[in-house]
């Protein structure tokens, strides 16, 4: 995550699922924001016009979220500290915010403490929440070097194990590439996740498709399984998951066979 992200459109899409799944506070939720420096060559910080249109079919999936996001784009406040601080989440939200940056120069060992202790501080900042939400720049890999110069942009699935409690459910945000087709990324990922934290069920799986299209993966846990896949049925079967006027698709849609 970087804060030039913050308001634009997939952020609209990703608060809107995380406020949903946690909607009537069954869950905590506990935020790695896995925050990165901004980019000045990114333009996916610019897209917020949806804002100052303010297209019904998109305001009415959440007014109160529309309305704290174009509040703090026009006041100027796009940073993820913004969002912690706005009530934007649960006021019962864990946040971690700590930077992952390796200095220039740096060697493969002092990456690995770097990224080692920042992932401690993450797993004690969000040691009390329910369910947890990694945002990577990018996504989660296996085959990404993540003591690299860009390795801050991923995580690795061991990293996800180790903070994943049994009791714990989690979702993930995927940036997706040009490999292959999107439903395929995500259905590589969900294995990925599956094999990593050794759970007898395929996590779900989710497209975002407004503008630049984004992935997300649920992986619940079994006491969570069942609440979550209401609170995941209701966004699905409401304005966020139905098709919308001036709009030829959902906002959201599950990919995949989800194991319900």
């Amino acid at each position: 995550m970087k804060d030039q992200y913050a308001g634009n459109i997939g952020d609209f899409g990703k608060y809107g699922l995380l406020r949903a799944l946690c909607k009537g506070g069954e869950v905590r939720l506990g935020a790695a924001w896995w925050m990165t420096p901004d980019d000045p060559h990114s333009s996916d910080g610019t897209l917020v016009d949806y804002l100052r249109s303010a297209h019904p079919s998109l305001r009415n999936c959440d007014f109160e979220l529309f309305d704290a996001l174009a509040e703090m784009v026009q006041r100027g406040r796009r940073s993820v500290s913004s969002v912690c601080e706005l009530g934007i989440l649960p006021q019962d939200t864990l946040h971690h915010t700590d930077f992952l940056v390796f200095p220039t120069g740096s060697q493969p060992d002092q990456r690995m403490s770097i990224r080692s202790r920042w992932l401690a501080g993450v797993a004690a900042a969000l040691h009390d929440a329910d369910l947890l939400f990694a945002d990577p720049d990018n996504c989660l890999s296996e085959s990404a070097d993540i003591l690299a110069t860009d390795g801050p942009k991923y995580g690795a699935p061991h990293e996800l194990n180790d903070l994943v409690a049994e009791d714990k459910s989690i979702l993930i945000y995927h940036h997706f590439d040009r490999s292959v087709k999107a439903p395929d990324q995500l259905e590589r990922a969900a294995r990925t996740l599956q094999d990593a934290l050794g759970r007898a069920f395929r996590p779900w799986t989710l497209r975002f498709r407004r503008e630049v299209a984004r992935g997300y993966l649920i992986s619940p846990s079994e006491r969570h399984r069942e609440m979550l896949r209401y609170r995941l049925d209701v966004l699905l079967g409401g304005p966020w998951g139905t098709k919308q006027h001036g709009f030829a698709t959902p906002h959201f849609e599950e990919t995949g066979a989800a194991d319900h």
